[in-house]
């Protein structure tokens, strides 16, 4: 994966947090995906502007940890696959 790829939420994708369950969850048709802290707030920065380093750089000063960009980029793997964000400038 290239870092300087722009992901972006899909159109069809949107994010809610759900006070009554304190959780983060990832809304698509016919498919709701609960998930981590960190896995909202990396897919909040998906917003097609961003580059996948940008985010990384982003969670690394709000996380204050160096070793996440392996962590960042398996995570977008994964989400591109099951098709919940596009990549742009591949």
């Amino acid at each position: 994966m290239n870092l300087n790829c722009r992901p972006n939420l899909v159109s069809r994708g949107q994010l809610k947090y759900d006070s009554v369950r304190g959780s983060d969850f990832l809304l698509l048709p016919e498919r709701v995906v609960k998930l981590n802290k960190t896995g909202a707030l990396i897919l909040s920065m998906c917003d097609g502007k961003r580059t996948i380093t940008e985010i990384q750089d982003k969670l690394k000063s709000h996380f204050r940890s160096g070793k996440i960009e392996d962590d960042v980029v398996t995570f977008l793997n994964r989400v591109a696959e099951h098709g919940w964000v596009k990549m742009s400038g591949d």
